[in-house]
């Protein structure tokens, strides 16, 4: 006997899933499955022999599309002699920083190649939310992926001194400041320690005010704290730059101008490759450009994407579920380090408006480090969940460290307990005063205790319901 009412619903799934924008391989699924489902009501034999088939067919499938690579593919981005040497230079550093991985990065996001190496890199569904806010919204890192979850290595040179990312393995280095120390492997001694304490200390309200890149800059040079009444000298490095952007877009059959915006209808059903012209005179500056994407290209085109000068942002097409939400593209780029004058626009159609352009000079960079008092961890004592180090602080004002803030820390100095809060809009701070100073920082998951307790007391009951159950069937028995 076949339940009408059964199948009536089941065809209103599919009905329900068309209406959504459902793929048409989930289409099918979900028709096929009906198939199979009434075979099973008819005749259960047959029914679970096409069950079987169903399961196999489609198993198979989901197979050929997973994204395998070959054997060659794998052993290329795992060079076991690079990984070597990374270890040995990493084992050589006195201090705990972090290492950029840049080249095969997504094979690297979160690989740990042992105790002394540290990323600020990662692809995770629930990474911190902190974490992905000063990368993301703070900082405007490039997106290169169709998938916001992934947090990959940026080339954005401000970002990576103001992380503490002193190394990174790369074959073509686009950033200032990172000097070759072995192959394919450079060192950046500019930046940013991953603990400091400093005076220049920031209030938020202040923060706040200053827009994009201009809080950028900020970060890089102040503690931001959510305190009032604080002096602050601010003073911005940057300048806004013009660029004639008809010198290249001019006379293009694919490019209009209209309203203040480009439109870029890129037809060719290929990349479109366009060469920029920039000033000679712009050595050792840092360019920042920035503009908002205004459409949206539908995924039977793909996702949209532009690349500048090698920098490469991705816009996730509309209908995909895990979009990006990448509709601000932005670039940091060290000019003198850029591989070719390239701007390249993906197939579709691209709307851009609002650019804007800035210059700073990497020399207003390269010099921050120097008035931060650097915390220098004890290695040996640094370990699994415990930090552990020493500051040597010359003025009064606050400490941090870029680990992104959460509850769940305990913060002792000179052995006593001190209150922390997130600085920085992402990170963990506390007050400091002159001295010097042993830190040590350990943390432990909130409610994890509870959690564990509740755990174990299930599976007492849950031991215990066993027990019984199998009490009740001797009895039975015996009866």
């Amino acid at each position: 006997h076949i339940d009408k009412k059964m199948i009536v619903l089941v065809l209103g799934l599919i009905l329900i899933s068309s209406m959504v924008h459902f793929k048409l391989f989930l289409l099918m699924d979900l028709f096929v499955l009906l198939i199979v489902f009434v075979f099973l009501l008819k005749n259960k034999k047959i029914g679970l022999c096409a069950l079987f088939i169903y399961l196999l067919v489609f198993g198979l499938i989901c197979v050929s599309q997973c994204n395998l690579i070959s054997k060659k593919e794998f052993y290329t981005a795992n060079d076991e002699t690079v990984n070597h040497t990374i270890e040995k230079v990493l084992d050589q550093e006195k201090n705990i920083y972090r290492f950029n991985y840049d080249e095969y990065d997504l094979y690297h996001i979160n690989d740990i190649l042992n105790t002394n190496y540290y990323s600020s890199s990662v692809y995770s569904s629930l990474s911190n939310l902190n974490n992905r806010k000063s990368y993301i919204s703070l900082f405007n890192n490039e997106i290169s992926y169709r998938n916001n979850m992934i947090l990959s290595a940026s080339n954005n040179v401000l970002y990576n001194v103001y992380m503490g990312n002193k190394y990174l393995y790369s074959k073509h280095n686009q950033m200032y400041g990172y000097e070759k120390k072995k192959k394919d492997i450079y060192v950046n001694e500019d930046v940013l320690p991953i603990g400091y304490s400093t005076y220049k200390v920031m209030s938020l309200e202040h923060y706040k005010k200053l827009k994009y890149p201009y809080n950028m800059e900020a970060l890089m040079n102040y503690i931001v704290v959510d305190e009032k009444r604080m002096v602050n000298d601010y003073k911005t490095d940057i300048q806004e730059y013009n660029y004639d952007f008809s010198t290249i877009f001019q006379d293009n059959p694919y490019i209009k101008e209209k309203d203040g915006q480009y439109i870029i209808n890129n037809t060719t059903n290929k990349d479109l490759v366009l060469t920029a012209k920039l000033d000679k005179n712009l050595k050792n500056k840092i360019l920042i450009v920035n503009f908002d994407m205004a459409y949206n290209e539908s995924c039977s085109i793909g996702d949209q994407y532009i690349n500048l000068f090698g920098q490469k942002n991705v816009y996730t097409c509309k209908e995909w579920k895990y979009n990006n939400q990448n509709k601000n593209f932005n670039y940091v780029l060290s000019l003198d380090k850029i591989v070719n004058n390239n701007i390249v626009f993906s197939k579709g159609k691209h709307v851009i408006h609002n650019i804007k352009m800035y210059l700073l000079d990497y020399d207003e960079v390269k010099s921050i480090h120097e008035e931060v008092d650097e915390f220098v961890f004890d290695k040996d004592k640094t370990k699994g969940n415990t930090l552990v180090g020493t500051v040597n602080t010359k003025e009064y004002g606050y400490f941090m460290l870029t680990i992104p803030y959460d509850k769940g820390f305990k913060i002792i100095m000179d052995e006593k307990e001190v209150a922390y809060k997130k600085v920085d809009q992402s990170y963990i701070g506390f007050k400091i005063k002159p001295g010097k100073h042993k830190i040590t920082i350990t943390y432990q998951a909130p409610y994890s205790k509870i959690g564990k307790i509740i755990s174990i007391l299930s599976l007492i009951g849950f031991g215990l319901y066993l027990y019984n159950e199998k009490l009740n069937k001797i009895d039975t028995r015996k009866n």
